[in-house]
């Protein structure tokens, strides 16, 4: 009598526990992961602007690819001629009713520390106006970024460059327009974790069974002793 209950509360305790391990596994299992993954809107090669459509609230930006002359310029040593070792780009982002954020978009030289080379990269964002986005600045979705915000309203809007420093870069035989790209984040909702319900929903069933097995082997022998 003592061994079969000694027995009934071993297979509960351990029933409990696959029945905690199991709830876990499955709790893993169904959390949800929200990404952002960048999407382009409009692509424009060599151009001083772009425009696509955009809806409320949904963060987008202008993401700048630099011509060869960007890189080379400022990464060489300054000279009297060019003395600089930056690139100040100035870029405004219009909505349909003509509200506008305007951004200056630095763009520096820096050292690879591997190569020991320099390159050129967007160093800083500066938020100069704000009109028609929301928490406009720096804004980064996977390995592409740039400078933009959450649309207020939706509607067609205008991403351009409207001035550089130095100007040097803005007269087409030094160097012709950059490719410009308006990109959106969007939000992708991911189950990563689904792999667990292999383990967890078998040890749910067996959690949920090992508690009530001495109870159907204790009945089923009395009706055969019957």
């Amino acid at each position: 009598m003592v061994r079969s209950v000694l027995r009934r509360e071993y297979y509960i305790g351990f029933g409990l526990i696959l029945l905690t391990v199991a709830a876990l596994l499955i709790t893993f299992a169904c959390t949800k992961v929200v990404d952002e993954i960048p999407e382009v809107v409009k692509h424009e090669e060599k151009s001083w602007s772009v425009n696509g459509t955009i809806y409320a609230g949904e963060k987008f930006f202008l993401y700048i690819i630099p011509p060869t002359k960007w890189h080379t310029g400022v990464a060489e040593a300054p000279t009297d001629y060019y003395p600089y070792g930056y690139i100040d780009v100035y870029v405004e982002i219009i909505d349909r009713y003509g509200n506008t954020t305007k951004f200056q978009f630095t763009w520096a030289k820096a050292e690879n520390p591997l190569t020991k080379t320099l390159y050129v990269g967007a160093a800083n964002v500066t938020v100069l106006q704000i009109e028609n986005l929301i928490d406009p600045g720096a804004i980064e979705v996977g390995a592409v970024g740039g400078c933009g915000g959450v649309a207020r309203v939706t509607g067609v809007y205008i991403a351009r460059i409207y001035d550089i420093i130095p100007r040097i870069y803005l007269e087409q035989k030094y160097s012709p327009p950059p490719t410009l790209e308006l990109v959106k984040a969007k939000v992708v909702e991911k189950y990563p974790n689904t792999y667990m319900l292999w383990f967890g929903v078998p040890l749910l069933c067996l959690g949920l069974y090992l508690p009530v097995h001495p109870f159907i082997h204790k009945g089923k022998g009395k009706h055969k002793k019957g």
